[in-house]
């Protein structure tokens, strides 16, 4: 199907754009922010305000601060994912809403598998665990830009022998290795969103850049990536931009016609 067809179709069907945040709005860790593709999306954003564009929101393993200050930036007035679907943040209620699916005992073995990756675990890869989340464990390399990819592929593997499989679910985005309770992920995001917003699956078009996006991605009515992303979304997405990060969203928003 060639692709203004395509983006046609998707316009009549789309009513929320979801975008991860580390890959696609912002560059790689420790990269300078793109400003004037920001402003666009932006202005983008207080467009749907008024009902005249497709509003644009965010789904990133980050917390709840990190998501509130891009949220605040681009405009986002509405509900955001945060920590890979265990929370929808809303920006302007200000309220932090608990994915319903996570139980006490999800946070007690959250708890026990910290603490097994803080005391008890020799990773052989350099890192930190990410401060400030509740319920996703990430831990970041701690290295040089250029290197990132490489340890961040190395720490998911050794971590990866020590997480189980029947507790958690484990991933990695472009700067994180994450560990959060089985049955949440960026999936349960986007439909705890739905459930939310009252917008179904199929009306949702997904942006992401890593293996993690994918399950997001896969259930979105349309899915795209910026050029920046991991090969494996070139066969899953239905759009690849030809630009990288910021501009890839504007360029993917830019092909939407209101």
């Amino acid at each position: 199907m060639m692709l203004d067809v395509l983006m046609k179709r998707v316009t009549k069907a789309i009513s929320l754009i979801i975008s991860d945040i580390e890959g696609c709005i912002s560059p790689d860790k420790g990269e300078p922010l793109a400003l004037d593709a920001l402003a666009q999306i932006q202005a983008h954003n207080i467009l749907a305000q008024s009902g005249k564009a497709i509003p644009l929101t965010l789904c990133s393993g980050r917390p709840q601060p990190f998501i509130e200050a891009f949220a605040q930036m681009l405009a986002v007035k509405w509900p955001c994912i945060c920590e890979n679907g265990a929370f929808l943040y809303d920006p302007v209620s200000d309220r932090l809403l608990r994915h319903p699916d996570i139980t006490d005992e999800h946070i007690y073995n959250l708890k026990e598998l910290k603490l097994l990756l803080e005391k008890e675990v020799q990773l052989k890869v350099p890192h930190r665990i990410e401060p400030g989340k509740e319920i996703c464990i990430s831990l970041n390399p701690l290295a040089e830009p250029k290197d990132y990819g490489t340890h961040i592929r190395k720490l998911f593997e050794q971590v990866s022998q020590y997480v189980n499989p029947e507790l958690f679910f484990i991933t990695h985005s472009a700067s994180a290795v994450d560990s959060t309770p089985k049955g949440i992920d960026k999936a349960a995001g986007i439909k705890f969103l739905s459930e939310v917003m009252n917008i179904s699956l199929e009306q949702m078009l997904g942006i992401g850049d890593t293996e993690g996006d994918l399950p997001f991605l896969r259930i979105a009515g349309f899915s795209a990536a910026p050029a920046n992303a991991h090969d494996v979304l070139h066969n899953e997405v239905n759009y690849i931009s030809p630009h990288v990060h910021a501009y890839g969203v504007v360029d993917i928003i830019s092909k939407i016609n209101y």
